[in-house]
Formats: structure tokens, C-alpha cells, sequence
């Protein structure tokens, strides 16, 4: 019976260890993804979130993004816990996607002074 419980204790500890361990490795190393294409993703999926669509809708172009993308929404959850991680590579991706909205807004502009 002793043996059972120190064998429990040994498998107990071993896999605390291992899930200890996984949660330190993806949190410190950097998955691969395209910045670029996230930033972008992130963007059209910011814009989504914030449009008047009915939820089913916004849904299904949010699905339709991450398709048009290539990232699975499980990528995109996985990217996002990394820089909650590094807020200094956040800042620098938030000021990209930034430089995007503003850029988009001209675009918007300029199509409405044309008209």
C-alpha cells in the first residue's frame, strides 16, 4: 500500500512538473505566425466587433476572416496570450494595426470626396 502511494506521489509530482513546464515554454517562446497578416486579421476582426451586424452575421465573417487569413481561431487565442505576455511586442503590433486603421479611414476619405 505504501508502495501505491509513493508511486501516486511520484506520477502526481511528474505531471504537475510537465504542465508546469509547458505553461513556462509557450508563454516565453514566440509561436510562428506572419505579423503582418495578424495585424491585419486583427484589424478586420476589431472593425467586425464594432460593426452594427447582427451577431450570427459577425460570427460567420469572423469565421470567414480566419479562413482568408489561414488562422484557426485557436492560433489566433494562442498569439493573443503571447503578447498578454510581452507587452512591449503588443505596443509595437498595436501601433502597426494603428498605422492600418488610419491608413483605411484616408482611404474612406478620399472615396467620400470623390463621390
Amino acid at each position: 500500500m505504501r508502495n501505491l502511494v509513493t508511486y501516486f506521489v511520484i506520477v502526481l509530482v511528474a505531471i504537475i512538473g510537465t504542465l508546469c513546464g509547458c505553461s513556462q515554454q509557450s508563454s516565453s517562446s514566440k509561436p510562428t505566425f506572419d505579423e503582418k497578416k495578424f495585424v491585419e486579421l486583427y484589424v478586420e476582426a476589431l472593425l467586425l466587433q464594432k460593426s452594427s451586424l447582427p451577431p450570427n452575421e459577425r460570427k460567420q465573417k469572423l469565421q470567414a476572416l480566419f479562413s482568408h487569413y489561414r488562422f484557426t481561431p485557436e492560433k489566433y487565442q494562442q498569439i493573443r496570450h503571447y503578447y498578454e505576455q510581452h507587452p512591449e511586442e503588443w505596443e509595437r503590433v498595436l501601433t502597426k494595426a494603428i498605422a492600418q486603421l488610419k491608413k483605411q479611414r484616408q482611404i474612406v476619405s478620399q472615396k467620400k470626396q470623390a463621390q
